[in-house]
């Protein structure tokens, strides 16, 4: 699996900061970069100061993908942990396979994901993001340092991220997943 960079890393860490009790103005840095969604990235002036600093310079895909994940990080602030492993679990794929577990409904937003171009991104990753959000008993968590990777060559021919959200999503269920579920329904 193709990790991300520790670039990648750095800003969601930075992201995540905004969440801590401990962060002031954490809340206004979070609704600045909602503001963002439905907008084309990197074009809402109130993201810059939490933003521009981590994205690269230029008004390409490389920096718009950094614009595009702090605004759905800004509407669904909850981070997958990430426990070093290489392990597919930990992709949106992954996301939407729990949030489907715990709400249903959600295949055929990922189907419509995966045939996205970069242009269809930014809507259909804010419906997919809010699917998470709105999974109930709980929110399912996004790994954004990993959908923040996947992004960077969203439209290469290889679709090697399409192919690791697919598996995520569709990978028969192990025991784990098992147990889980019946500890839940307990």
């Amino acid at each position: 699996m193709s990790m991300p960079t520790a670039e990648e890393r750095r800003f969601v860490d930075h992201l995540v900061a905004f969440t801590l009790p401990s962060t002031r103005d954490g809340r206004a840095a979070l609704a600045a970069l909602r503001r963002g969604l439905g907008k084309p990235p990197g074009t809402a002036a109130e993201m810059f100061p939490f933003v521009a600093e981590y994205a690269p310079d230029g008004t390409n895909w490389n920096s718009d993908r950094f614009y595009l994940v702090a605004s759905l990080f800004g509407s669904h602030p909850v981070n997958w942990d990430y426990d070093g492993k290489d392990d597919c679990r930990s992709n949106l794929g992954a996301s939407l396979r729990r949030a489907n577990r715990e709400s249903g409904g959600v295949e055929a937003a990922l189907v419509s994901l995966l045939n996205s171009s970069q242009d269809e991104l930014a809507d259909r990753l804010r419906h997919s993001v809010a699917l998470c959000a709105a999974a109930q008993p709980a929110p399912v968590p996004v790994d954004w340092a990993q959908l923040l990777h996947d992004l960077r060559w969203w439209d290469s021919p290889r679709r090697d991220a399409h192919r690791r959200w697919a598996t995520a999503f569709w990978r028969p269920r192990n025991q784990s997943e098992d147990e889980t579920d019946t500890k839940t329904e307990e």
